[in-house]
């Protein structure tokens, strides 16, 4: 992929957020009861981007520090034995040269109660001209990603890594709700506000959208569900932890500027619309540096039609 200019940004001389790949995937419940999914995902990532990656992060830290053996053995630690049912557990590892600032390689494993909820999110950050490993495609390296876990739901395309908490917070929120309107193939997460959307339904679909069996009896099963996708460019491929939609031959990011249209997005959009949670709160900045309920929702809901 060629990179466009509308899609580096920098501020002075840094680069503050970075066009990727990325691989998410929620689940429900405690950290250790999905412990085989989560170390199969983490261990496979580290094969995949480990050698890049210089910074660590928990969520005890007020900023990051230079990777070492101990922050890579945390996941495997959290994982011995169950914790307290408030306990939050949090981990990001990055590859850029500086602290707290996101990169196009990376990784994070967020694990929250919400009142009576307990939802957790594992990600994989990789470059966006990403395709190839060894005799893999992009879709091989997800499903076997999440070939172990038991999960709620999640997406694989292009996406925006940036950090909802980081020093650049509020241009990057305004930036992306600039980037809403115009790239709607883009993910554009704020982690923490779809794990508090997760519990009510998936955050929203993407090239490749992985659906759990709680999701798949929502609509009714497989068989229903291929009904509602029929004569769209769709692939369905089951799971071990459910099933996997495939809306194209290839992600996309969907300039509407260029009048790219990402019909197969729309067709696993509208097919889901009904599972979409309605409890996501907003995330994504206006031109005037607030936070925009409008902006969010329409991103939210734009492959719903």
């Amino acid at each position: 992929m060629v990179i466009r200019k509308e899609l580096i940004f920098v501020k002075g001389d840094v680069e503050y957020m970075k066009l990727c790949i990325n691989i998410t995937i929620y689940w429900l419940g405690p950290l250790f009861v999905h412990r085989d999914g989560i170390l199969h995902f983490y261990q496979r990532s580290l094969e995949l981007i480990g050698s890049n990656l210089r910074h660590y992060r928990t969520g005890e830290m007020k900023s990051a520090e230079r990777l070492d053996r101990g922050a890579l053995e945390l996941i495997p630690k959290w994982l011995q034995s169950p914790g307290q049912a408030n306990d939050i557990y949090m981990l990001t590892l990055e590859s850029h040269m500086l602290p707290d600032i996101p990169s196009d390689t990376a990784f994070g494993l967020w694990a929250v109660p919400f009142k009576k909820y307990l939802v957790g999110a594992i990600r994989v950050v990789l470059p966006a001209n990403f395709r190839m490993v060894g005799d893999e495609d992009l879709q091989d390296v997800a499903l076997d990603l999440v070939s172990k876990m038991n999960f709620h739901s999640g997406y694989c395309g292009y996406g925006i890594n940036w950090d909802p908490g980081g020093r650049y917070r509020t241009i990057s929120r305004r930036v992306l709700g600039k980037l809403a309107r115009r790239f709607p193939g883009l993910d554009l997460t704020d982690i923490f506000s779809s794990l508090m959307a997760v519990p009510f339904g998936i955050v929203r679909i993407n090239w490749l959208t992985f659906l759990g069996s709680t999701i798949l009896e929502m609509l009714g099963g497989i068989d229903n569900l291929r009904g509602r996708l029929a004569g769209g460019d769709t692939e369905l491929v089951e799971t071990s932890g459910g099933l996997m939609i495939k809306g194209g031959s290839e992600p996309g990011i969907g300039d509407v500027n260029r009048f790219e249209m990402l019909e197969s997005y729309h067709v696993v959009g509208r097919a889901l619309s009904t599972v979409r949670s309605d409890r996501h709160p907003p995330f994504l900045g206006s031109a005037r540096r607030q936070i925009d309920a409008e902006i969010s929702e329409t991103w939210l809901r734009y492959f719903d039609n």
